[in-house]
């Protein structure tokens, strides 16, 4: 019983950083194929850029990315958005009010 115990309380006091920081395949990921740097956003990065002509590594989970021809962010959440030529998305699963912004 002693040992059921213990067990569940470091897994309860681990959850919560299991919850904070997701590892592939669950990060969200951009592939940028425009023609300027795309403005991306995490929780441990604050707003940074990915170059033009790149994607994210699968180890680093971004969070948001912003549309600057439509000029508003996306949540990624676990999934892939690709920014076309023009600046835009595609398959935005989520749009914020802005970084770090769950709805």
């Amino acid at each position: 019983m002693q040992k059921l115990c213990l067990t569940m309380l470091i897994y309860l006091c681990a959850a919560p950083v299991w919850a904070t920081s997701w590892h592939w395949p669950l990060n969200g990921k951009v592939v940028n194929y425009g023609s300027l740097p795309a403005a991306v956003w995490d929780g441990e990065h604050g707003i940074y850029t990915l170059p033009e002509m790149t994607y994210s590594p699968k180890q680093l989970d971004v969070d948001h990315v912003y549309d600057f021809a439509r000029s508003r962010w996306c949540k990624i959440g676990p999934h892939t958005v690709t920014i076309e030529q023009n600046g835009a998305l595609n398959d935005c699963p989520q749009w914020v009010s802005g970084p770090g912004k769950g709805v």
